[in-house]
């Protein structure tokens, strides 16, 4: 990925933004970000605030999205320093690593349009009940060197935008906090 500085852009002139999972505070802690009275929000460490919001193609200049049929998988999966999402990170590297075919089936097909604009669209199957289909914009949470906060740090970019998929079906990147690798593999697998 590249690092830049951070941006201070207008989002909507720059491609589609996701209304229902925005790039505000309310989308990395939920409805409630952390007092100033108890900055770590009852947890051991809080999630930072975004310095930026960063697209995908300008943090991976040379990864496409959806990953391409017969392009190799960027393997590393890295999590970020600030969220507890190794039970979903880790099932994702494993899929790239044996499965890569079952990987490209999670995101849904896009138009070169879709992706220019920053829409991508992944496919959970939320607790092995029925497939559903999350819209999100490609708007990453970055620091004020302009490198993503959670996954991304270093790696597939890829990862980050299912990560950012289930922040949203969860409601938050919070909410993202401890989990089973179990319960992810069905998530991503259907089963």
């Amino acid at each position: 990925f590249t690092d830049a500085p951070p941006s201070t852009k207008d989002f909507e002139s720059e491609g589609w933004v996701d209304a229902a999972f925005p790039p505000e505070p309310s989308s990395i802690h939920g409805g409630t970000p952390p007092s100033p009275q108890d900055p770590n929000g009852g947890s051991e460490a809080p999630l930072p605030l975004p310095a930026s919001w960063r697209r995908f193609a300008d943090l991976w200049p040379l990864e496409s999205l959806p990953p391409v049929e017969g392009e190799a998988l960027a393997p590393t999966v890295q999590q970020g320093p600030y969220l507890g999402d190794c039970w979903l990170l880790s099932p994702l590297a494993a899929l790239a690593a044996r499965q890569p075919k079952a990987l490209r089936a999670i995101f849904s097909p896009c138009t070169k349009d879709d992706f220019a604009a920053g829409r991508v669209r992944v496919r959970l199957c939320p607790n092995g009940c029925s497939w559903r289909e999350v819209e999100v914009d490609t708007l990453l949470p970055c620091d004020e060197r302009g490198r993503p906060i959670f996954c991304g740090t270093a790696g597939a970019g890829w990862a980050a935008m299912v990560e950012k998929a289930f922040a949203k079906l969860l409601g938050s990147y919070a909410a993202l906090e401890g989990g089973r690798c179990v319960e992810s593999l069905v998530d991503l697998t259907g089963g």
